[in-house]
């Protein structure tokens, strides 16, 4: 009986040490001190949708202090794996613009002073359909200023959408501009007679 206490006592001791140990772990992985101490570093991020949905296949571009966006090349360029994470290697430390690009959502960009190389930078960005459906909230709620920035936004990222253009069309009428409403179908026709049909 002797025996068996002390074993139990050994497994409870064992047991808080593998915790502290646990802890301290955790605390080394989760919980990095900052790092300002370099002169380039790889920038981490994460690119996920505003439906918190990783965006694979994203572009990111990045551009130095000295450099801008009218540029033809950026400094570097990579592309989002399928968790929507990407790695710039070798960025300097100082400030830098990121533009992100990808097919059917708006473009993105951040203007930020790398500081830290621990740092790790979660950027959303707008999908067209997720602008099509504020813009069909904001008209079941008549608020009609709203759907109209929210279409446009849309048409900026495709300007043949016969969804944005069908709810521009919609708006225009709610308005009471019948001849641009008229002139919003008739290129909806344009592009697909069996559209309205089909609506």
């Amino acid at each position: 009986m002797l025996e068996s206490r002390k074993y139990v006592i050994f497994i409870l001791i064992s047991m808080t040490f593998l915790s502290c140990r646990t802890n301290k772990l955790e605390n080394s992985i989760f919980q990095l001190e900052p790092i300002h101490d370099f002169k380039t570093a790889p920038l981490i991020g994460v690119i996920y949708s505003t439906d918190n949905v990783p965006c694979p296949e994203a572009t990111i571009s990045i551009y130095s202090d000295d450099e801008t966006a009218t540029k033809l090349q950026p400094v570097q360029k990579v592309v989002s794996d399928i968790n929507g994470r990407f790695m710039v290697p070798e960025v300097q430390k100082g400030r830098h613009e990121i533009i992100i690009t990808k097919e059917g959502f708006e473009e993105g960009k951040i203007t930020f002073d790398f500081l830290d190389m621990t740092k790790v930078f979660y950027i959303q960005m707008k999908s067209l359909e997720s602008l099509l459906d504020d813009a069909e909230k904001s008209l079941d709620k008549r608020e009609l200023q709203d759907a109209e920035v929210y279409i446009e936004r849309a048409l900026a990222i495709d300007d043949k959408s016969l969804e944005a253009l069908y709810l521009k069309a919609v708006v225009l009428t709610l308005l009471g501009k019948s001849k641009e409403s008229n002139e919003i179908f008739n290129r909806i026709l344009e592009i697909d007679p069996d559209f309205i049909i089909n609506k």
